[in-house]
């Protein structure tokens, strides 16, 4: 597996985890504000982080 399509498959899965989180969040809250601007915010703070741990991964698996 490519590292390229490996990280791709980490980002993608993140991505639906936090989400799924955020929709629970908000229905639980009862928050008014639109969820994709939550979301928006929550991919770009784990931007950084989840591309860090999906190299060290690749590394450590495939490299």
């Amino acid at each position: 597996m490519s590292r390229s399509l490996f990280i791709f498959l980490v980002h993608l899965g993140a991505a639906a985890l936090a989400g799924a989180a955020v929709f629970g969040f908000l229905a639980l809250s009862g928050a008014t504000i639109p969820a994709w601007l939550l979301i928006g915010a929550v991919a770009l703070l784990a931007t950084g982080p989840v591309n860090s741990v999906a190299t060290g991964a690749w590394q450590r698996w495939f490299g």
